[in-house]
C-alpha cells in the first residue's frame, strides 16, 4: 500500500506540505530531527541544545519544551548558519490567547486565517497579530471572497496547488477524486488561481479552490462562483497522485528556495544514512510489520536488521533522500494503517 493511499484509515492525518518540506529542509541541512504529533524538535549539529518548531494549531501544548532550553526561532538560527530560509515559513494558530502568545514568544511569523482559511495574513509580533485579528473581524470584504448561497456546481470543484504563479498540481474533488496534471488545466483557471494567491499577503505556496459552473468555458465572474485560498495544503488533497509526483512537487519548492538564496540545487538528490528510532510503541513488532511496508526500495535502503532496545522502542538504520526520510517519519507519527500503530515520537539521527 502506498504511504499516501487514500484508502489508508490514517489518510486524514496526512501531513501538510509545510511540515514535510520543513522537515526535509532540516534533514538535508544535516540536522538531527525528532518528530512529534504537533511539530518537530531539531538539534543544532554544532550544539546540544534542543529547539522546538511547531507546525499546527496544537503546538501550544508543547510550549513548555522551550522553557529549559531557550533558543532563537528556527528561521533566524538557520539564517545565522548560512542556510536558506524558506519563503513558505509559517506557523498556524487558532487565534486563541495561548497559541498566539506561544507563537509570539518564540518569534515565529504567525499566519492567521478565517475558520476555513479563506484569508491569511502574516504577523511578526503580538501587536501585529492583534491588528490582523481586528482587521479580520472588522475590515472590508475582500473582492476575492464573495458571500453567496452555496449550491452544487455542475462544473465541479478544483484544488490547484501553486508556488507563486506556477501551477504544480491539480485535483478534481468528488466521490472519485481525480489528479489533474498542470498541462491539462484550463489556462483560465490557472490565471484566476494565480491571481487569487497573489491577493493574499505573504503567501507564496498554497491551494486555490475553485467551484465552477462550467468546467469547459474560460472562468470569469459567472463561471467561477467561489474562489478560496488555503495555506498549508494537505497531501490528502491530492492523495490519488503517485508518490513520485508528490516528491517532484516537494523538490520543486525546495529547489526554488535554494535558487532564491543563490544556491544551485544538486541533481538527483542526496541520500542520507540515518538511525531511525520510534519510541512509545504499544506493540513494536506489530508496528514494524506495518511501517516496513512504507520503506519501499529503491526509495529506501535498509542498512541493517531491525532492533528492539526496549519493549516500546524500535531502531532501524536507513539510507534515503531527505524528502523520503521525512515522509516515512511523518507517516509513522500519523499511524501506519491503523491509529493504534502510531509512534508517539520518531527520532532521525545522522550516522
Amino acid at each position: 500500500m502506498s504511504p499516501l493511499d487514500t484508502q489508508n484509515p490514517a489518510a486524514e492525518d496526512a501531513p501538510s506540505y509545510d511540515t514535510w518540506l520543513v522537515a526535509s529542509h532540516l534533514i538535508n541541512s544535516g540536522f538531527n530531527v525528532n518528530f512529534l504529533p504537533g511539530g518537530v524538535v531539531y538539534v543544532d549539529p554544532l550544539q546540544s541544545d534542543l529547539s522546538f518548531m511547531g507546525l499546527s494549531a496544537s503546538t501550544s501544548t508543547f510550549g513548555g519544551m522551550l522553557l529549559s532550553k531557550k533558543r532563537p526561532g528556527i528561521w533566524s538560527l538557520l539564517g545565522s548558519e548560512g542556510l536558506p530560509v524558506p519563503a513558505w515559513k509559517s506557523f498556524r494558530v487558532t487565534g486563541t490567547k495561548a497559541a498566539s502568545a506561544f507563537a509570539a514568544r518564540i518569534g515565529y511569523p504567525v499566519e492567521l486565517g478565517r475558520e476555513k482559511g479563506e484569508r491569511t495574513w502574516t504577523a511578526s509580533s503580538e501587536t501585529e497579530l492583534l491588528e490582523a485579528m481586528t482587521s479580520l473581524r472588522a475590515g472590508p470584504k475582500s473582492p476575492h471572497r464573495r458571500a453567496i448561497v452555496r449550491k452544487k456546481r455542475p462544473g465541479g470543484t478544483f484544488d490547484l496547488l501553486f508556488l507563486g504563479d506556477k501551477l504544480l498540481l491539480g485535483g478534481l474533488r468528488g466521490r472519485l477524486p481525480q489528479i489533474i496534471m498542470p498541462e491539462t488545466v484550463h489556462e483560465g483557471f490557472v490565471s484566476l488561481g494565480a491571481a487569487a494567491l497573489r491577493a493574499v499577503p505573504g503567501l507564496e505556496f498554497g491551494v486555490v479552490r475553485i467551484e465552477a459552473d462550467d468546467v469547459q468555458s474560460t472562468p470569469n465572474g459567472q463561471d467561477a462562483q467561489v474562489v478560496t485560498v488555503r495555506s498549508s495544503p494537505k497531501l490528502q488533497d491530492f492523495g490519488g497522485a503517485p508518490i513520485e509526483t508528490h516528491l517532484e512537487v516537494a523538490r520543486t519548492v525546495v529547489n526554488h528556495e535554494l535558487k532564491l538564496n543563490g544556491i544551485e540545487p544538486q541533481r538527483g538528490g542526496v541520500r542520507h544514512a540515518v538511525a531511525v528510532e520510534c519510541t512509545g510503541l504499544v506493540a513494536a513488532e506489530t508496528f514494524w510489520r506495518s511501517f516496513s511496508e512504507v520503506l519501499v526500495p529503491p526509495r529506501y535502503e535498509v542498512l541493517g536488521p531491525v532492533q528492539y532496545p526496549a519493549e516500546e522502542v524500535l531502531h532501524i538504520e536507513l539510507r534515503a533522500e531527505g524528502e523520503n526520510l521525512a515522509l516515512a517519519a511523518i507517516k509513522a507519527i500519523a499511524g501506519v494503517g491503523h491509529e493504534n500503530r502510531r509512534a508517539p515520537m520518531v527520532s532521525l539521527t545522522h550516522l
